[in-house]
């Protein structure tokens, strides 16, 4: 067992939380809209350390076109067990238009699941990653 705080959470350290988000398939970025903070669901894989999505025109690709910091947070709970665990990583997004890179990461395997256009490719270099489990 790792470190556990004052309320009995055992917190993660960095390892176990990249191996947590590799686990995933869909989780949420964290940015700010015209002062105002918007959450927004992703399908996503990793690559290593780089969160990577796909995604269409709109807030998503403004704020990865601006390279602002955003959030990224996957968690899994089970409600039966009142147990759970997750991740929240922080680092800044970015649009990858190196036609090279695009095809790398095509290899990848991610597919959007939301209907519609999602031909720009996005990542999020993780600077700061903190997770927790609960019983």
């Amino acid at each position: 067992m790792g470190v556990v705080d004052r309320q009995g959470v055992e917190l993660l350290d960095r390892d176990q939380c990249l191996r947590l988000l590799a686990r995933g398939y869909t989780g949420r970025v964290g940015l700010v809209v015209d002062g105002e903070p918007r959450v927004l669901p992703v399908n996503y894989v990793m690559d290593g350390q780089r969160v990577v999505f796909r995604t269409g025109d709109g807030l998503k690709l403004d704020a990865a076109r601006r390279g602002d910091v955003v959030t990224f947070e996957v968690d899994a709970v089970n409600e039966d067990w009142h147990a759970g665990w997750s991740v929240l990583a922080v680092g800044r997004a970015g649009e990858v238009t190196d036609p090279q890179e695009q095809a790398r990461l095509q290899r990848l395997p991610l597919r959007p699941w939301a209907p519609g256009r999602r031909e720009h490719w996005v990542v999020v270099d993780l600077s700061d990653v903190s997770g927790r489990t609960f019983p």
